[in-house]
């Protein structure tokens, strides 16, 4: 299975971070800007294997900046 993953608020204008675990809790991806424009977070084409347990962790990198951001989670295969 293969997911795609996005952290993103209305505006761009939090800078989020996005971490993905696996259920041993090992870092398997991060991502900060999901391209030069852009504040928020993507991950693509994230391979697990079918039941694989993972940690998704959304969070900024200013733990001072606040606001509402939503994360999407799509399987693409």
């Amino acid at each position: 299975m293969t997911l795609d993953i996005t952290l993103t608020d209305s505006k761009e204008a939090i800078d989020t971070v996005l971490t993905v675990y696996d259920g041993d809790g090992n870092k398997l991806d991060e991502n900060d800007d999901r391209s030069g424009t852009s504040r928020n977070s993507e991950i693509k084409d994230l391979k697990l294997k079918a039941g694989q347990k993972i940690t998704i962790e959304a969070s900024t990198y200013d733990p001072t900046v606040t606001g509402d951001y939503t994360l999407s989670v799509q399987a693409t295969s």
